[in-house]
């Protein structure tokens, strides 16, 4: 009677064990799956942390954001015609294939004519983020009214007649204006906190493995170039003393440690081409909160009001390079100098083999500007910024481009 009454105790005391078992089981493929994913998750992000170049550490930068999914108020923008519409296509696929497939940020255009719907349908069929299309104002696209046309047509005369390109071309130099400043007062980019400005002939050369935005946003920098070249003093003779006048009515808007030994020229650092140092404002990227500011603003005013893009040839590098240089300090000023782009005048290449490999770069450093002495200015950034310039530098002057 005994044995029988523990028959049904022993079946309970084996279903016990067996779910027993089957829960161990269940949490050790739980844990190896969570593990793997894990694993997995971090590989994803190792895969996209870019190597950090020795200009960065340079400028106190010693990691790169990793894609965590989370993406900052940013977008491009494109100031353009429909008539450009092949050229943005090729300027907008190299962003995307290189960068925003993955990023997916959005994409403003603007331009002084209504975008047709060709451009509309095309654009917005390769840019993975949301996509705006705006108008400039015809006050923003014209001759400011403290403006003599007669001045600046007897202007554009002597300038054409010595031979300097684009002398004619009012529609030029209302471009170059609004670039230099208004740009970044279009309504379209009020709900952003960065910009990166895109001309329609800028290509990539080199995959972008971070978040360019986030980047400037955890460095806090407040504007990011990618080439600076030395500039044709011809075309602006009034643009520095302009400016040194107005910080001299100014002087609560200097800063002690801006970079205006980067717009001086320098008797040692600028002998052998006398032209002022300029940012390249095809491929730049800026914090819109500080192109917004009152300080931005009043000096944009001041320069704008003397008529400079109308009675000279002013274009939106060096304004843009004064401004910036001036208004803010040194540290909030960042070279991306694992960015490789070209266009129709220039080409750019990371000089680090490891940065070119891990970017999958197909730029020639050979071909590269930065490094000339001559014709570019990255030595005088890192000189005057005390920064120890690459190792490498001396074989990528390339002093034959």
């Amino acid at each position: 009677m005994l044995a029988k009454e523990n028959k049904p105790w022993s079946f309970l005391r084996l279903h016990r064990k067996g779910v027993l078992i089957m829960l161990i089981v269940v949490v050790l493929i739980t844990w190896i799956h969570t593990s793997t994913t894990r694993y997995t998750r971090d590989e994803h992000y190792m895969e996209y942390h870019a190597p950090t170049t020795h200009s960065d550490k340079e400028q106190g930068v010693f990691s790169k954001p990793l894609d965590d999914g989370t993406r900052v108020k940013a977008t491009f923008v494109t100031v353009c015609r429909n008539q450009d519409l092949y050229k943005v296509i090729d300027a907008v696929k190299s962003v995307q294939e290189h960068f925003n497939d993955k990023y997916h940020y959005d994409w403003v255009f603007l331009s002084e004519s209504a975008i047709n719907t060709e451009f509309r349908e095309v654009t917005s069929s390769i840019i993975t983020g949301h996509v705006e299309y705006g108008y400039v104002k015809r006050d923003q696209w014209s001759f400011p009214k403290y403006v003599d046309a007669e001045l600046s047509y007897q202007s554009r005369i002597k300038m054409a007649q010595q031979g300097f390109e684009h002398a004619m071309d009012v529609d030029y130099r209302h471009w170059q204006r609004y670039i230099a400043g208004l740009l970044t007062n279009h309504t379209l980019l009020d709900g952003y906190d960065y910009f990166c400005n895109i001309n329609v002939d800028t290509r990539l050369s080199c995959d972008i493995n971070y978040d360019i935005f986030k980047f400037m946003k955890q460095n806090n920098k407040k504007y990011g170039f990618s080439m600076a070249k030395r500039g044709n003093d011809k075309l602006n003779p009034s643009l520095y003393e302009t400016v040194a006048r107005y910080f001299k009515e100014r002087p609560d808007q200097s800063l002690d440690d801006n970079m205006k030994r980067f717009v001086d020229l320098d008797p040692q650092l600028d002998v052998k081409s006398p032209g002022h140092c300029e940012f390249f404002t095809g491929l730049e990227i800026g914090e819109l909160r500080f192109f917004r500011s009152q300080r931005f603003w009043d000096l944009w005013e001041y320069l704008d009001k003397s008529g400079g893009f109308y009675y000279e040839l002013w274009q939106a590098g060096p304004v843009r390079t004064v401004m910036s240089s001036m208004l803010l300090r040194a540290k909030e000023i960042h070279w991306f100098s694992d960015i490789g782009f070209q266009n129709e005048q220039y080409s750019v290449c990371p000089i680090e083999k490891e940065v070119r490999r891990a970017n999958k770069c197909t730029c020639d450093p050979k071909t590269s500007a930065s490094w000339n002495p001559k014709k570019f200015c990255m030595h005088k950034f890192f000189l005057i910024n005390g920064y120890e310039r690459p190792p490498n530098w001396r074989d990528n002057m390339n002093r034959g481009i």
